[in-house]
């Protein structure tokens, strides 16, 4: 799950996609059942965005 939603983040970067069009386009299904609690999936994709994006 989590290499799974960092590569899709990364994927979105290089394809040049903000932030929200990353968070529109979502997770992939298998992220589903984690992205209730803790962190909401949106969060989760600005977390991992802000991170990547900060490694350029």
């Amino acid at each position: 799950m989590i290499l799974s939603s960092i590569a899709t983040v990364q994927n979105g970067i290089r394809n040049r996609h903000s932030l929200e069009q990353i968070q529109k386009e979502g997770l992939a299904k298998e992220c589903e059942p984690f992205s209730h609690g803790y962190l909401s999936t949106d969060r989760w994709i600005a977390l991992l965005y802000a991170n990547l994006k900060s490694k350029k």
